[in-house]
């Protein structure tokens, strides 16, 4: 067995800090719609036990291919985070053959993926195009809307199960039959470099371009029928066509996806037809982001296109304020911490870092620890800065629309959105001063780092320092609590008393005019 890298492995220059960029992302796309993908799944589900609509095939199938993208997402994080914190042990227990699972799970992964875009296609395809076929009279179950009992029927005649059998039997065999090599490990515990013969990653590399490729012309035949018979209907569209358009629309995205991959592939390929190592190593940097956005525009088509999912979205976040309001506080703690404990873990694992001598107390570390942990800080504080501007955005265009009729209750959430609007002012300085340290750091400017950094202890803590006075000033309920345990009741009392007292004096005083 030779020591190689594979397609999606480290090689010897990258360890840089622009190297790993594109992994970087990934984590942080990965911690911001991995939970927003579950919910979708979980509200899909909670549809299909009582909504007929969502009982239909392409639900089926949709939640088929839900399961293999957050499979798939969760199997790559799994594996980079294991390299991390648990390398002694992977290459320990090779014999356990860690490392083909590996690998190999990274071809698994592409093929369920791309068969649940190729099913979905197909069957856009004879709803829209041939939906009086007998095969979409069999397949689908839930488009006669004239005869609910026929409805009923065709759901019996085809069951989910079998749904479930056509989306994973097939995947699993073919994965099983041209992705299944076992003689693939690690050269040592401190590089977890894939060690293959060469072979194995032209082969498998060379199976699934063929195979994406085939499927992608597939799917382009497909569309371009479904375009065709979409303009010759255009002048009696439906209302339940229309509904099937947009769900195609949701499709085409998946799919668009999935031609990113190919290209990857194809340059990945050709690359190493030419022996060009210089520019597979170059390519392979983009491979969590080709991997990974096969997955990442799940959610967002859904929330597009799907109407009726992103309907019962809304209606089962912003609509029923119970549902959030009694979230068990144990959910709450779990989706505070572990995201932030993973992505810590992953993304600033560095132990190389000493203390100079004890007079000085300096940390000694390499400079590249320094710019890839200021990189990434910055990058993910822009993606969460950028995701509150458009929150509050969204807040303040519906604070106008209902201004006229504002009741008690939501001018107490107004107030604690104002609450929560000085701390994340205070995350934009931070933003800022971090902005500040990577231009200096990319124009090498020395003097300007050092001046910086004189102001870092006000920076790190106005984040902090800011959150007792936006409690205490925009949350009446605490306030008023805190002033009842420092002053007491009777105090408080008298205070309240005084004020209202004064105020009525002030309004009774009589004014004269000049």
């Amino acid at each position: 067995m030779n020591s190689d890298t594979s397609d999606f492995g480290k090689t010897e220059q990258t360890n840089t800090t622009s190297y790993q960029m594109p992994l970087v992302v990934y984590y942080v796309l990965f911690v911001i719609i991995t939970p927003i993908y579950f919910l979708i799944l979980v509200c899909i589900l909670k549809l299909r036990r009582h909504v007929v609509m969502f009982k239909s095939t392409f639900y089926t199938i949709l939640v088929q291919h839900s399961i293999s993208d957050i499979s798939a997402l969760l199997f790559y994080a799994f594996q980079k985070v294991s390299y991390v914190l648990i390398p002694n042990f992977l290459y320990n227990y090779q014999r356990y053959r860690f490392a083909a699972v590996f690998y190999d799970g990274i071809y698994w992964s592409f093929v369920f993926r791309t068969n649940g875009i190729a099913f979905m296609t197909i069957h856009r395809f004879l709803i829209i195009v041939k939906p009086a076929h007998k095969i979409t009279r069999v397949w689908e179950n839930i488009h006669f809307y004239d005869n609910p009992y026929h409805c009923v029927q065709m759901l019996q005649q085809f069951e989910p199960w079998k749904i479930w059998v056509v989306f994973w039997i097939p995947s699993l065999i073919l994965s099983a039959i041209c992705f299944s090599d076992l003689e693939i490990g690690f050269d040592s515990p401190e590089k977890m470099l894939l060690a293959m013969d060469p072979s194995i990653i032209s082969r498998y590399t060379r199976v699934i371009f063929l195979y994406l490729l085939v499927v992608c012309v597939v799917c382009v035949i497909l569309y371009g029928l479904i375009i065709k018979s979409i303009r010759t209907s255009s002048h009696s569209v439906t209302k339940s066509l229309q509904r099937e358009i947009r769900l195609a629309l949701q499709v085409s995205l998946s799919f668009a996806a999935q031609v990113v991959l190919l290209i990857y592939l194809f340059f990945s390929y050709i690359f190493a037809e030419m022996d060009n190592t210089a520019q597979i190593v170059n390519l392979r940097r983009f491979f969590p982001l080709a991997y990974g956005t096969l997955s990442f525009i799940g959610p967002f088509t859904i929330l597009i296109f799907n109407k009726d999912v992103s309907k019962e979205m809304k209606l089962m976040i912003f609509g029923k304020k119970l549902y959030i309001q009694q979230a068990k506080p144990w959910k709450i703690w779990i989706m505070y911490w572990i995201p932030s404990v993973v992505f810590s873990a992953v993304c600033f694992p560095d132990t190389e870092i000493s203390f100079d001598y004890p007079e000085n107390m300096a940390l000694v570390m390499d400079s590249a620890i320094i710019s890839k942990a200021t990189r990434i800080s910055f990058i993910y504080l822009l993606f969460t800065c950028s995701a509150c501007v458009i929150s509050y955005r969204l807040m303040i265009k519906f604070i106008r629309d209902k201004s006229h009729s504002m009741s008690k209750s939501l001018r107490r959430e107004i107030r604690l959105a104002f609450q929560v609007f000085l701390s994340f002012a205070a995350q934009v300085i931070l933003l800022i001063y971090l902005f500040c340290l990577n231009v200096f750091a990319v124009m090498d400017n020395k003097e300007g780092i050092v001046k910086t950094r004189k102001y870092y202890p006000l920076v790190y803590g106005i984040l902090s320092f800011i959150g007792p006075f936006t409690i205490l000033i925009f949350n009446n309920d605490v306030s008023r609590r805190i002033q009842l345990i420092i002053l007491g009741n009777r105090m408080v009392r008298r205070v309240e008393s005084l004020t209202t007292s004064t105020s009525r004096k002030l309004t009774d005083f009589p004014t004269t005019r000049f």
